[in-house]
């Protein structure tokens, strides 16, 4: 029967008809309604999940932090702090001083090489003999122990004692020496050295060989080249000496005080969870059937303490230190002045690699002092029983630069590795991608002919089909291997970061990351370009405009909402990518050095999907680091939950515009 005039055809296809089948129109309208039901209550429990178990990272965390306070490790870290920074510049100044020295003494390393070896030889050789000597000396000094503490009805019998251990002793030197004197005999043909080794140099090594003593130290032939070697590198060696000295009276303090505040926070551990312990041991006692096992469980219980650590008590050593961290921290800084006034200038160096080293170490030196002199004053003024606020808290997690876990000393949770990271992979990725994707869809909506882009865009979006885990695959073994080989190619050795010491690093994850974000990209830039009305194109053409003139300052412009929301949504895939980040990336947790320009992208970061990733099965189920990583995950929910707002709102305006 023909539908009544004015009536919607598809309308009438779905208007229930008296006694025939159910009304189809609810029943779609309730299937779809259902859907969309259960994919809000899917999204709900998610984020409910998610929100449950980051909830109470903070409370716990700045629970972990006051403790951290309390039990004074916060003090030692400060010390800490001071230490690690003079260590670093130390450590430079100590390779610069040992390879410009060997560098400007190969003929007195040479020999005192050689000497070694000849003397490692005798040593060998004379093995039994040596130790026979090494058993008669400790059984002298045993007798002239005994001699001094013996009473006077015993001296007689310890005199005696005394004098069979002389004897005994002289005997065993005399064998060793001649055992030494032999093996020394042995020596008749001078080695062949660079530079060569004169007949006078060969008998003044024998000589000294020969008179060789077990307990002897450095024989007199070595002390002398290592004088001749340190008089060559002048102040160098003094310099470096003082810095040496200057970082040891810090160091025992620093680890002196370690023990105090690690014994006063395993206090408070075990004070935090005694009321669990104790109850748990309680409860097994009463389950437990055997009556003697039950008792050891309860006298145990008993003895589990739960009252709170007198830390006022525990860390009096550590304000008694404070006078003399300020006394090592002057004696540091004047140590460092004293060091950069006696080091040489780096370009008075021989050596290229010293000269690089000692460049280096010039402003961490510096840096050494603004480092101490900040930290003194921090000790100086820091109080155990200061509240921790929760604002530092919080802001040490969004702005922290340490992720250190599973640590003995103190965990820290710090974002903001993790986040630079993320950001610095995704903009390289959108940089690579976001031209070629724009550049892809505008060509293939507006200037490829029909069978261009009939196979141009498929092709594209094919790449989706592509396994995150194989992408990565593909970067560890070709892709990362191949950027390194073409890193050390020397015409390129202009090129910020080149030659790259990693090959998963920042540009690889960049790189592959790329790619994946290229169809996304392209697929709704596309599709922005095709929602613009034709007859804003007609109308260009209708002004004598041409083809290009019409897509780049009419099509384009047009589309830009749509296109900026494009790239939006690829930020958004780019970001919460975790497979090939996790391969490819490195997995430093670290802040990238953004002095170093382009070359940072020859560094290895970690990610915040790939920290999930990795560590998420690692850790124990309610504990804190496992909320620190829900923690992370809420975090980047709700970058990409902003992301996909933003996109939205563009392409809502986009629409609203055309």
């Amino acid at each position: 029967m023909p539908a009544a005039p004015g009536t919607d055809s598809a309308q009438v296809s779905f208007t229930r008809k008296k006694g025939k089948g159910p009304n189809r129109d609810k029943s779609v309208r309730r299937f779809f309604q259902g859907n969309a039901l259960l994919a809000i209550v899917f999204l709900v429990a998610i984020c409910g999940f998610l929100f449950k178990e980051a909830f109470f990272f903070f409370p716990d965390y700045h629970s972990s932090l006051q403790l951290y306070r309390k039990s004074g490790q916060e003090f030692v870290t400060l010390l800490e702090d001071q230490y690690k920074s003079q260590k670093e510049s130390y450590a430079l100044v100590d390779q610069a001083y040992n390879i410009e020295r060997s560098s400007s003494s190969q003929a007195e390393l040479s020999k005192m090489a050689l000497y070694n070896d000849l003397r490692g030889d005798v040593l060998d050789e004379a093995e039994d003999a040596y130790d026979e000597w090494d058993e008669s000396f400790d059984a002298l000094d045993d007798a002239k122990d005994e001699l001094e503490d013996a009473e006077p009805a015993d001296l007689a019998t310890a005199q005696q004692t005394l004098a069979e251990a002389e004897a005994v002793e002289r005997q065993a030197r005399a064998d060793w020496r001649t055992v030494a004197a032999e093996t020394i005999a042995e020596f008749d043909e001078k080695p062949e050295m660079e530079p060569p080794l004169s007949d006078e140099e060969w008998q003044e090594i024998l000589t000294s060989l020969g008179e060789l003593e077990p307990d002897s130290g450095q024989p007199k032939y070595l002390a002398e080249l290592q004088s001749t070697i340190d008089e060559r590198v002048g102040e160098f060696g003094v310099a470096r000496e003082a810095l040496r000295k200057s970082i040891k009276p810090l160091e025992r303090l620093w680890l002196d005080l370690r023990d105090v505040a690690s014994d006063s926070k395993a206090a408070g551990v075990a004070y935090k969870s005694a009321a669990e312990r104790r109850e748990a041991l309680l409860q097994g006692a009463e389950v437990q059937k055997d009556p003697e096992r039950a008792e050891l469980m309860r006298q145990k219980a008993d003895e589990v303490v739960t009252e709170a650590p007198d830390y006022d008590e525990r860390i009096k050593p550590i304000y008694k230190a404070v006078p003399k961290t300020q006394d090592v921290s002057k004696k540091l800084i004047e140590s460092i002045e004293l060091a950069q006034e006696m080091l040489p200038q780096p370009e008075t160096l021989k050596n290229d690699d010293a000269r690089q080293r000692l460049e280096r170490a010039a402003p961490l030196l510096e840096k050494s002092v603004q480092v101490i002199e900040s930290r003194a004053e921090d000790l100086k003024n820091w109080r155990h029983d200061e509240n921790y606020s929760w604002f530092r808290s919080a802001a040490g997690f969004f702005f922290g630069t340490k992720w250190v876990t599973n640590s003995s000393w103190q965990d820290f949770y710090g974002l903001l590795p993790l986040l630079s990271g993320s950001l610095l992979i995704s903009i390289v990725a959108l940089s690579l991608a976001v031209p070629f994707s724009v550049a892809a869809a505008i060509y293939t909506n507006q200037l490829a002919k029909p069978w261009e882009s009939k196979f141009i865009k498929p092709t594209i979006e094919f790449i989706q089909a592509i396994p995150s885990v194989v992408l990565g695959l593909f970067g560890i073994l070709v892709l990362g291997e191949t950027l390194r080989e073409l890193s050390t190619v020397p015409w390129l050795s202009w090129v910020p970061g080149f030659p790259m010491a990693e090959r998963l690093n920042v540009l690889n994850a960049g790189i592959l990351l790329a790619l994946m974000a290229v169809p996304t990209v392209f697929t709704l830039a596309e599709d922005a370009i095709n929602n613009v009305p034709r007859a804003f194109r007609d109308a260009s053409f209708a002004l004598g405009a041409t083809k290009l003139q019409t897509v780049l300052r009419v099509i384009v412009p047009t589309a830009v909402s749509g296109i900026i929301a494009a790239i939006l949504l690829g930020f958004g895939r780019v970001i919460g990518e975790t497979m090939v980040v996790l391969l490819v990336a490195g997995n430093k947790i670290a802040i990238p050095d953004f002095s170093s320009g382009l070359g940072v992208l020859a560094e290895p970061v970690h990610t915040m999907t790939g920290l999930i990733a990795q560590e998420t099965g690692e850790v124990n189920q309610g504990s804190l680091h496992w909320r620190a990583l829900f923690m992370v995950g809420l975090v980047l929910f709700f970058i990409s939950l902003v992301i996909n707002y933003i996109s939205q709102s563009l392409i809502r305006r986009f629409q609203l515009k055309n």
